[in-house]
């Protein structure tokens, strides 16, 4: 059964969602092996992980998380916020953007079909993985949708992350109550020293990926130094407080499976990366509106990051099309999609 997602009035903490998931879904739910029923029992399996914008309820943070217990990886794939999607294929009706995918689908199963909120949340939560092992030619075993107000929580709790922030970092947003002032340098960042850094959207010369990259190294040096502060037998308060935090379709057992799987990586086999593409302009419009799949290096990425049987061929990504044009008319994003 899906764990239900405590509600919050704060405002949205897109970005963090990454990291919180790391966190929670992976590590905080080591609760006491008495309780398990059953593990996961397969030596290898995908994890979508989504951070959910409360108000949009889009997901400006995707990414898919592979876990390989015979070869001891860890292996994160993310998807760009701004991945073009074709909207005939996936059928939705006005939205060409990944990030989108999951407030189209709950609006669709509330107010077409009638579910509740609860239904038509793992409805759309099935609809989006379903997608994406459809589009990416590999099997997404498990969902887990983030309630992002999990993360200053998480960092304070292991005493602070020591990270070199890359630049200076100030901007001030009085509407969203977000305040962010960093100096460059290796510091011990707080909850909320972290979140700022997180949250920091300008001054990157490429926009978006460059975030990414900062996101990804935060990532690895969080993940090194939960696993080396927080034991696995001393998570079960945290996992406790922030257990209604999270939307899953994995079972208590399984994700008991999964906590010890990521301890048991070490840390020079965790790898992130992003799945392969570029911004493409608009010929017309010239705007750079959407980030596009490039397909021949988008296979390697599945194969490398997401895939422990045998490789997939070309022709199994995206049969039908779903990061193609086809039939929208936007002939540039094919032209680099084939490219």
């Amino acid at each position: 059964m899906a764990v239900q997602r405590a509600s919050t009035t704060t405002i949205l903490k897109v970005v963090i969602a990454l990291l919180a998931v790391l966190i929670v879904a992976l590590i905080v739910f080591a609760i006491v092996e008495s309780v398990v029923n059953k593990g996961v029992d397969k030596p290898s399996y995908n994890i979508l992980i989504l951070g959910v914008d409360d108000v949009s309820s889009s997901t400006d943070v995707m990414m898919i998380a592979h876990v390989d217990e015979q070869k001891g990886t860890l292996s994160i794939l993310q998807i760009p916020r701004d991945t073009y999607i074709n909207k005939t294929v996936g059928g939705y009706k006005n939205i060409s953007k990944a990030n989108s995918m999951y407030a189209a689908s709950l609006s669709y199963f509330k107010n077409t079909v009638g579910q509740g909120n609860n239904q038509a949340r793992e409805s759309a939560l099935n609809d989006v993985t379903n997608q994406f092992t459809d589009a990416l030619g590999v099997k997404v075993d498990f969902y887990v949708l983030v309630d992002t107000d999990a993360f200053v929580y998480i960092v304070d709790k292991i005493g602070g992350i020591e990270y070199d922030v890359p630049m200076d970092m100030d901007y001030d947003d009085d509407v969203q109550d977000l305040h962010i002032h960093l100096k460059a340098g290796k510091q011990k960042l707080t909850g909320d020293m972290a979140e700022q850094l997180i949250r920091y959207r300008s001054g990157y010369t490429k926009g978006d990926l460059d975030r990414m990259e900062l996101r990804a190294n935060f990532i690895n040096e969080m993940v090194k130094q939960v696993m080396k502060n927080i034991p696995e037998d001393s998570l079960v308060q945290i996992a406790t407080e922030l257990y209604g935090s999270v939307v899953t379709n994995a079972k208590i057992g399984e994700m008991v499976d999964m906590i010890k799987s990521i301890y048991g990586v070490d840390s020079s086999k965790v790898s992130i990366a992003t799945l392969s593409g570029s911004p493409v302009q608009n010929p017309e419009t010239e705007l750079w509106a959407y980030y596009a799949v490039n397909k021949a290096k988008a296979v390697e990425d599945i194969n490398k990051y997401l895939n422990s049987d045998k490789d997939i061929k070309p022709e199994d990504f995206d049969k039908k099309g779903f990061f193609t044009s086809k039939e929208t008319g936007d002939e540039y994003i094919d032209n680099y999609y084939n490219s």
